[in-house]
């Protein structure tokens, strides 16, 4: 077992005081200091004192939009006074940019789920906790096995914020407990989602055959989960390969008809082949089988239909939310762009066309004008007119095939190449403003996937 030797208090300092003092202190050498805002967040939010929390939390997120701790914490801001859309929001950025297993995200995201819906009287299926029991077990034994056992959202929901509180003010990768005193690493260190998550993640370094084989190997680790099934129909849609998406994303449904995004990944079938009547009736039978939910990658598979339907305020409304609630997702900017062009409401028009050329998209869309002829760099008053516009975005968004993704947004060029999207705005307001931080990435995936190869080795 991992033992950290719990550090002692200044004589008379509390356990909060002592962290805040020292927070305090920071802030006075750098008044804007991230992590200091952010401890101080943290206890705002044990405190139970929300406003004071989401100052410190959103000016601490603000500095610097990868404080995924920061994210955590105005989660159970927004957990604890009921707004259920934010929290799921900030939920997603920081386990996006949590650079690994955030296993507290899991508890949050159960407790928002089962908080958001009034505790419904129901029994849990095994997928809904599969990826943090063994974390229960550890953190709080006796109450973990009676509530798994039971598996009512009531008794599971309890013993999820026992293990919240047993996590006390640890919100990072390395989940710690205090056993007799003493902070121990949690000995639960990842599940079959981050896995299958990492697997897909790995086509930045590595070709689409090694990470198909990786994700192969996930699923049969986790024999009857319908995660890593899904995910690897995602990657398939991205690769083009229609009929091996379409078999994994039905063979998970068949595992767990609850597999919210399969139904979203289906739909993107019908949405590249022009079905567009289809992806609203495939996302409405999603919505229903989850009990009304709508996760937040929906809006952007809905709108893109909606406005192929030519129902542009309809697809309007859709595609602002996608826009909202992931800003990187540059599939939902492109269509939000494309709907204010049919709409002649140019002036939307061209506040995305400048967000995508400039900062999130410059490569996508550099490359889609070349392949079509087009200039659409110039002078630095000149703009190209709206039709140019149309047609370049138009075709970046038929680059990208079947990937709708706020995380890794990939793009085949008219010679083959797999090219990505930078994740805008984290990486940087320019396209290269964080080239050093993705190599380094870069270098830690490759590295963590030759650790599992299992390839013929070099002479």
């Amino acid at each position: 077992m991992c033992r950290f030797a719990w550090p002692s208090s200044p004589r008379g300092a509390t356990t909060s005081s002592w962290p805040r003092e020292r927070a305090e202190r920071a802030l006075a050498l750098r008044p804007d200091h991230p992590p200091a805002l952010r401890v101080l967040g943290g206890l705002e939010v044990r405190a139970g004192n929300w406003a004071a929390a989401s100052e410190r939390l959103e000016r601490a997120i603000e500095l610097d939009p990868k404080e995924y701790q920061g994210h955590v914490w105005l989660t159970e801001v927004y957990l604890r006074t009921g707004r259920f859309d934010q929290a799921h929001a900030q939920l997603h950025h920081g386990t996006m940019n949590s650079g690994g297993y955030l296993f507290v995200a899991w508890l949050l995201r159960f407790l928002i789920v089962g908080y958001e819906r009034g505790l419904p009287p129901e029994i849990i299926e095994l997928n809904r906790t599969e990826e943090f029991e063994d974390a229960l077990r550890e953190l709080v034994p006796g109450q973990a096995e009676s509530a798994l056992e039971s598996r009512t959202m009531a008794e599971l929901v309890a013993v999820v914020e026992a293990a919240l509180a047993a996590l006390r003010g640890n919100r990072s990768i390395q989940a710690t407990h205090v056993v007799d005193g003493e902070l121990v690493r949690l000995h639960a260190r990842t599940g079959c989602r981050f896995e299958s998550r990492w697997a897909l993640q790995l086509l930045r370094v590595a070709e689409p055959s090694e990470c198909v084989a990786q994700l192969d190997r996930v699923v049969g680790k986790y024999p009857g989960s319908s995660l890593p099934v899904c995910h690897r129909g995602e990657l398939h849609l991205w690769l083009g390969d229609w009929p091996r998406a379409r078999r994994d994303l039905e063979h998970a449904l068949e595992l767990v008809v609850g597999t919210r995004w399969a139904y979203m990944g289906l739909s993107t079938i019908d949405l590249v082949a022009g079905n567009h009547a289809e992806v609203l009736a495939i996302n409405a039978r999603g919505v229903q089988v989850m009990h009304g939910t709508e996760g937040p990658a929906i809006y952007v598979f809905r709108g893109e239909a909606k406005r192929k339907l030519g129902l542009l305020d309809e697809a309007i409304v859709e595609l602002d939310k996608a826009v909202a609630s992931h800003p990187a997702r540059a599939s939902a900017t492109l269509n939000l762009a494309l709907a204010f062009a049919a709409k002649r409401e140019y002036e939307g028009l061209r506040e995305l066309w400048r967000r995508l050329t400039r900062e999130q998209a410059a490569g996508l869309m550099s490359d889609a004008a070349h392949e079509l002829g087009l200039t659409i760099f110039g002078d630095r008053d000149w703009e190209p007119e709206p039709e140019r516009m149309v047609a370049v975005l138009e075709h970046a968004l038929t680059m990208m095939g079947g990937n709708r993704s706020s995380g890794l947004m990939t793009y085949w060029t008219a010679r083959g190449q797999l090219r990505f999207v930078q994740h805008w705005p984290h990486a940087g307001r320019g396209p290269h403003d964080r080239d050093h931080d993705h190599v380094i990435q870069a270098k830690q995936m490759l590295l963590k996937a030759l650790a599992t190869y299992t390839g013929p080795r070099p002479p």
